[in-house]
C-alpha cells in the first residue's frame, strides 16, 4: 500500500491520500467551509482523491509523513467506516462538505478549529 500520509516541508503541508490517483486526476479542490486549512481534493473517476492540511493542522499530522495504514476499517450497518484519529479524545465538532457527504471531518472544539481525524463511510454490502 502507498503512503496514506505526506508533508512536504517547502510547501508546509500535509497531504492524506484516500484513493491511488495519477497526475492529472484532480478535478477540483475546495476548503472545507468551517475550517480554511482543510483542502478537498475532488477527482474525477471518485468523488473524494484526498485531503491537503495546512497551517497548523498540518503540522499536527506532519510526524506521520510516510505513513501507510492509518485508517482502521470497521463493519457497520450499513455497510463500511475507515476511521483516522490523531488520538483517543471524544469528538465534539464535525463537518462535512455538501459535495462529499460520505467523508465525516471530526474536531476536538464545536467550532471546528481543532483536527481530530476522519471518518469515511464505504455504503454497500458487509460481506
Amino acid at each position: 500500500m502507498r503512503e496514506q500520509i505526506t508533508y512536504d516541508k517547502k510547501a508546509e503541508r500535509a497531504y492524506m491520500h484516500l484513493t491511488d490517483f495519477e497526475a492529472g486526476s484532480v478535478a477540483a479542490t475546495v476548503d472545507l467551509m468551517e475550517n480554511q486549512e482543510i483542502i478537498i481534493h475532488f477527482g474525477w473517476q471518485v468523488p473524494v482523491i484526498g485531503v491537503e492540511l495546512a497551517g497548523r493542522t498540518a503540522q499536527k499530522v506532519k510526524y506521520l509523513n510516510g505513513t501507510a495504514d492509518v485508517f482502521v476499517r470497521e463493519v457497520i450497518a450499513q455497510g463500511f467506516k475507515h476511521s483516522f484519529r490523531l488520538s483517543n479524545e471524544k469528538a465534539a465538532g464535525s463537518a462535512v462538505h455538501p459535495d462529499a457527504p460520505h467523508v465525516v471531518f471530526l474536531f476536538s472544539d464545536e467550532s471546528c478549529n481543532e483536527f481530530l481525524g476522519i471518518d469515511l463511510y464505504e455504503v454497500g454490502e458487509t460481506k
